[in-house]
């Protein structure tokens, strides 16, 4: 019996001894921390499109439309009233000057007179005729009217706003919508004295440099009026040009880094700016994606336009 409670009594020990060990494993002081190495992550690249800035000419002009008319053109009238008797001529035919249109008889029941012409009153192309055989003519309803149609010239309103643009002696550029592949040089060559007070308008005339018998009385005319020309400027897109606060910017990209740069615009031509001042030839400005970096912005080009030189 002695060796029975001697058994258990060790048996109770070895378990009471394992339990202390657990508890003394759970409540053993905390581990202390290990530094770890924290990563900064680079900022990502915007993805943008640039251009190389280059030189080139440029041609400031302003546009107008109008119309071709004859520098002369008179109606042709008879000096008496009477039945026409005939007709030499017809509508488009180029008379000279005091050649016979049409013939009149003035006489009446019981009076006989000789018969009188009607003659042009100058040369050129009868561009209308309105007397036919057996028709009355008198002295106040014309017959007939004749152009000078080898000696034209365009005529266009300027409303009082741009009147500073257009000089007299300036040059022209003209299109015509039925040959719109040609351009006509063209310069200014009379300003109407006196400003319209209905429309706020002034009348500009110009001629071609060069008469042309495709070009007739009637015609529709684009003009373009040339008020600057410079050469070798320094140009970029209008596009690439940001404006704040009444500043204008652009982007100038330096090892991948976008940077603000404030420049001075001069003239505009079809899309392109002079600038005057803050930028060279061949430095590299964005063209696209501008709107979607700031100064400092780290930038991938993806592709590069080059500029005119």
């Amino acid at each position: 019996m002695k060796k029975y409670i001697l058994a258990v009594t060790c048996l109770f020990l070895l378990l009471s001894l394992s339990g202390c060990s657990k508890i003394k494993s759970i409540i053993s002081p905390a581990q202390e921390p290990v530094a770890t190495e924290v990563k900064v992550e680079e900022p990502k690249a915007t993805a943008v499109q640039t251009y190389i800035v280059g030189t080139s000419a440029l041609v400031s002009s302003h546009n107008f439309g109008g119309d071709v008319y004859p520098v002369e053109s008179l109606d042709v009238y008879s000096e008496t009233t009477g039945k026409i008797v005939s007709v030499s001529v017809s509508e488009g035919d180029f008379v000279e000057k005091d050649q016979v249109i049409a013939e009149i008889d003035q006489s009446k029941p019981g009076l006989n007179y000789n018969i009188s012409t009607v003659k042009a009153p100058m040369s050129g192309v009868l561009v209308s005729l309105s007397a036919q055989k057996g028709g009355i003519a008198t002295p106040n309803i014309p017959v007939g009217k004749v152009i000078s149609a080898d000696n034209l010239e365009i005529r266009f309103s300027v409303v009082e706003r741009y009147l500073s643009l257009v000089n007299l002696g300036q040059k022209a550029l003209v299109t015509f919508d039925a040959y719109p592949t040609l351009v006509f040089p063209a310069t200014i060559t009379r300003l109407s004295p006196v400003l319209d007070r209905a429309s706020r308008t002034r009348t500009i005339y110009c001629t071609l440099n060069e008469k042309d018998s495709r070009v007739i009385a009637g015609m529709y005319a684009k003009i373009k009026v040339i008020t600057e020309e410079k050469d070798n400027c320094i140009v970029v897109p209008r596009a690439t040009v940001l404006t704040e606060n009444e500043q204008s910017y652009v982007y100038v990209v330096e090892n991948s880094i976008a940077r603000k740069v404030k420049v001075t615009i001069g003239i505009e031509s079809e899309g392109l700016l002079e600038i005057t001042s803050g930028l060279k030839a061949g430095m590299q400005i964005v063209d696209k994606g501008q709107n979607l970096i700031s100064d400092g912005t780290k930038v991938l080009i993806s592709s590069t336009v080059e500029g005119s030189n």
